[in-house]
This record gives structure tokens, sequence and C-alpha cells, in this order.
């Protein structure tokens, strides 16, 4: 079958790629101009070569195992994604729509490079606002100087934690922290001291800590830690060693101590603020009795 009437001209003008094969031996019959351009070929040099010619391997594939038996079934095939090979070898990706009549293969192939380029272009776009959303994230949840949790962050993720806690309780310690003497430390050192005093400090406590415990900047000089799952064995051998880590801290000959209150949950009823509470006053207990150490909070006989 070959095509040779007026109406060729008009097919020239289709800016989609219009191909014609036998059913039988796959050669091509006829194609239109703007496939010769796509592909590279001459009209003439069309007609010299086989469907499979302009087909990469796993098209051939496509075509032998899937197209050509629902065509013979069905008559059709829609939307089908191929790679064409240009002359020179390039790729080109296209979507198909393939028809059977009369013992031949009527092609309607649209590329899709820009289509391709345009959804990468989308992917990378995503990626793009996913990576500013994450930093946006952080940034909300991060305090600025020390890089740790700040207080809104903290207290959201101890709301889950404590929700997580009536299900299955575990033990948890509050421990609050506050730097010895800060206020004399920034008026000898100025507050860029002050500041990297803070920013060391904060780098031990995450260095100790573990990735299931909770730090954060609770406020000024002052930051808290929970524990999870820790008794007081445990805690008391964590804040010692907390201890030592910190008094290696030295900024102009000005060495640093803290001060610890320490707080454990003993029940899955405990509430937030009153954790902190009884930690704020083991806290003003340590510094009651000479700073540079850690108190338990234990309640008053009556």
């Amino acid at each position: 079958m070959s095509i040779n009437t007026p109406s060729t001209t008009l097919y020239n003008r289709f800016p989609t790629l219009l191909i014609i094969s036998d059913q039988m031996n796959r050669n091509l019959s006829f194609s239109n101009e703007f496939s010769n351009t796509l592909l590279g070929y001459t009209p003439a040099e069309v007609i010299t070569k086989s469907i499979t010619d302009i087909l990469s391997n796993g098209s051939i594939i496509f075509l032998e195992t899937y197209i050509e038996p629902l065509l013979k079934e069905h008559g059709e095939c829609l939307e089908v994604q191929l790679t064409f090979k240009h002359k020179q070898g390039l790729r080109v990706p296209c979507v198909a729509n393939i028809s059977l009549l009369e013992n031949h293969l009527f092609w309607a192939i649209q590329a899709t490079q820009k289509r391709d380029k345009l959804y990468q272009e989308l992917i990378n776009t995503r990626d793009t606002l996913e990576l500013l959303t994450e930093k946006l994230r952080l940034a909300a949840r991060t305090d600025p100087l020390t890089q740790l949790l700040n207080r809104r962050a903290a207290i959201y993720d101890l709301n889950k934690l404590m929700e997580q806690n009536k299900r299955r309780f575990v033990p948890l310690t509050f421990l609050l922290i506050d730097v010895d003497f800060f206020k004399k430390i920034n008026d000898e050192l100025g507050h860029t001291g002050g500041d990297e005093i803070l920013k060391k400090l904060s780098t031990i406590l995450q260095k100790v800590c573990r990735s299931i415990d909770i730090v954060a900047r609770w406020g000024g000089e002052e930051f808290l830690i929970v524990l999870y799952n820790s008794e007081r064995s445990q805690t008391a051998i964590f804040c010692e060693r907390l201890h030592e880590q910190v008094q290696q801290i030295h900024i102009q000959n000005q060495s640093v101590t803290i001060s610890i209150g320490i707080a454990q949950t003993n029940s899955s009823e405990n509430l937030i603020d009153e954790m902190i509470r009884l930690a704020d006053i083991a806290l003003y207990l340590a510094k009651n009795n000479g700073r540079n150490r850690s108190e338990f909070f234990s309640p008053k006989p009556t």
C-alpha cells in the first residue's frame, strides 16, 4: 500500500509523527515530513526502513510481546510509550496511538522530549520546595544560637512522648540545667563570650545524649534534657559524666560549671508542667547547696 494522493501534503502539516507500516513484514510505506525531520531520515531513506529499524531494542520487545498481539485482538493500541531512534542514534521518547486496518498499521506518534523535560523540571521544583519546606520546619523548631530544639519544639515533642507514655509507661527523667554565674561570665567576657560558652555547652549536651532523648534550650542560659527510660542510678551516672565534660570548657581562662535539677516520672499521669516545676525546685536546691552539682527532687516528709 502506498500513499500518493493530493492529501499527502496535508499530512505534512500535522505537528506529529504519522507513519504507516506493513503488518506482516513491518516495512514502512509512508512517513510525513515531521517524522523525517525528527528522526533524521529523508523520504527516500524512510521507504527502505522497517519499523524495527527506528525503534529502540526495548521498544521492539514491547512491540512483539504486547502491541502486536493487542492489535490482532482489538485492532488498536492507545497511548503506549515507546522510544524511537534518530538516524544518529539519539533516543526520542514518544507516545503512540496505533490502529490496524487492511494489514497495515497506522501510527500517530507524539514526541515527548519537551513533556519529559517539563516533567523533570516539575520534579526538580518539587524536590526544591520539599527541601525548603524541611529547612523552614527545622528553622521553626531550632534555636538559632545553639542549634538545639527551641522551647516550643521541645514542648511539642514532649506532648507526643507523654501521650505515648499513657499507652505504655516508660520512666522519663527531666533535667533542668543552668550555667553557674552566667551573668558574671557575660560581664567579664561580653555577650560574644557568653554565646560561645552556650554553643560549646550545647555541643556537649548533644554529644552525651541519645537520639531518643529530648535536648532543648529552655531559655537564656537554661537547658532542658528529658532522658528516655533512665532510672535514678543511670541518671546519676549521666549527670556525673556531664559535669566532667562541661568543666573542660575554657574561654579566655574562664572555666564553666553547671547546676542540674532532676525530677523523675513515677506514673503515666505526670504532667509536663508539673515535672518542669519539680525539676526547677531541684535546680534551686542545687544552686543553694553550692552549685556545680546535681540534685534530685525529693518530696519533703509531712
